[in-house]
């Protein structure tokens, strides 16, 4: 029956469509849900949490991502060992990129902030310099590959 339709190629293309197009709706979908649960997690954990950065490198960190942080070690024994930008954005129409902080502490832990979207033609230096930096944000978890150990529990804080 089929091989005496005239548009046989037509229906097939046309079935083949309908079937990427439930693929691409079926996924959406799923996203949605995904996107959805990461909102709600981040909204439960608003409770601030005092810790020190020998926790964000402890294996048996109880401290999920998203969890609202501020860390309550000696701030002047944290120093600003560099700072660069990463990832040209565009934000608003404006050119812009985000500026990472890396920190030390006296006992040679490190720690990266995201010091947020910085516009291209402020000069970094001269705007995050911070006698008295306060540590107060989010914990996120960076999937680190080819530094193992070392580096599998950085998490960074966001500024608020």
């Amino acid at each position: 029956m089929l091989e005496k339709l005239p548009h046989k190629n037509l229906f097939y293309f046309g079935f083949i469509v309908v079937f990427i197009f439930i693929g691409l709706s079926y996924w959406q979908l799923t996203r949605y849900q995904e996107d959805k649960q990461i909102i709600d997690s981040i909204d439960s954990k608003e409770n601030i949490n005092e810790i020190t950065v020998s926790d964000l490198y402890d294996a048996n960190n109880k401290y999920e991502e998203f969890t609202k942080v501020q860390l309550t070690e000696n701030i002047e024994d944290i120093e600003l060992a560099r700072t660069w930008y990463l990832r040209s954005r565009v934000h608003n129409g404006e050119n812009g990129y985000h500026l990472i902080s890396l920190y030390r502490t006296n006992l040679d832990e490190y720690f990266l902030i995201n010091n947020g979207w910085v516009p291209l033609n402020k000069n970094a230096n001269k705007t995050f310099l911070y006698k008295n930096p306060f540590f107060r944000g989010r914990l996120l978890n960076y999937d680190i590959r080819g530094l193992d150990k070392m580096i599998y529990l950085f998490w960074s804080i966001y500024f608020e």
